[in-house]
C-alpha cells in the first residue's frame, strides 16, 4: 500500500461508534426493501412443523431484520414464545424466568415430553384394537308377528288456533258443534 491511511480512511480521528457502522453498513450492502420483508416475514414467524431448534435457529436468523421487536430479553421471550405450537405455549406461560437460552431449553424439554406423551397415547390406541372411532349408536327395530320390520311413523303435532278462534268455534267433536236450529229452542 502507498500512502498515508488517513487518504484510504478518512481521517482517524473521526470514529464510528458500534451503532453507527452497522446502520452504514446495512444502508449500503442491505437494500431497505428486503429488510422490511423479513421484518415482515419474522412478525408471521410460527413454529408449524419444526422443531424447536429448528424454529429458533429461523427466529434467530430473521431477528437481525426486526431489531425492535426483540430488543429486550422480556420481548425476545415473548415473541418467541408467541411463534410457538399452542401445546407448547401452554407449557411454557408459567415458566418465563430466566436467559433467553434457559427459555429455548426449557421449550425443548417441553417439546419432548409433548412428543412422548403423543407417542404413548398412539401406541395405546392402536394396543386397544381398530375401533378407535366413536361408540356404535344402536337403531330400535320393531318387528310384528309376521316377521315385517317397520319403523314407528313420527305423530303430528296437534295445531295451535290463535286464542279468539279458539273461543269462536268449539272442537268439531262436541255436541255443541252438532247444527241446531236455533228457532227450535225452547227458553225457560
Amino acid at each position: 500500500m502507498v500512502g498515508q491511511p488517513c487518504r484510504f480512511y478518512g481521517n482517524p480521528t473521526d470514529r464510528l461508534r458500534g451503532g453507527e457502522f452497522k446502520d452504514a453498513f446495512r444502508a449500503h450492502y442491505i437494500p431497505a426493501g428486503l429488510v422490511r420483508r423479513k421484518a415482515r416475514e419474522f412478525a408471521a414467524l410460527k413454529q408449524g412443523n419444526r422443531s424447536v431448534e429448528e424454529y429458533c435457529e429461523e427466529f434467530n436468523r430473521l431477528a437481525l431484520y426486526a431489531p425492535e421487536q426483540v430488543d429486550t430479553p422480556a420481548k425476545r421471550k415473548d415473541r418467541f414464545l408467541e411463534g410457538l405450537s399452542a401445546e407448547l405455549q401452554d407449557r411454557l406461560n408459567l415458566n418465563m424466568g430466566g436467559t433467553f437460552a434457559e427459555f429455548v431449553n426449557n421449550a425443548i424439554v417441553a417439546e419432548d415430553g409433548y412428543r412422548r406423551v403423543i407417542a404413548e397415547r398412539k401406541r395405546s390406541a392402536s394396543a386397544m384394537g381398530p375401533s378407535n372411532g366413536p361408540p356404535q349408536k344402536f337403531r330400535m327395530v320393531y318387528t310384528t308377528p309376521s316377521g315385517q320390520r317397520y319403523r314407528s311413523a313420527p305423530v303430528p303435532a296437534p295445531a295451535v288456533r290463535p286464542p279468539q278462534l279458539a273461543q269462536q268455534r268449539p272442537p268439531h267433536d262436541t255436541p255443541s258443534n252438532q247444527l241446531v236450529d236455533k228457532s227450535l229452542l225452547i227458553m225457560k
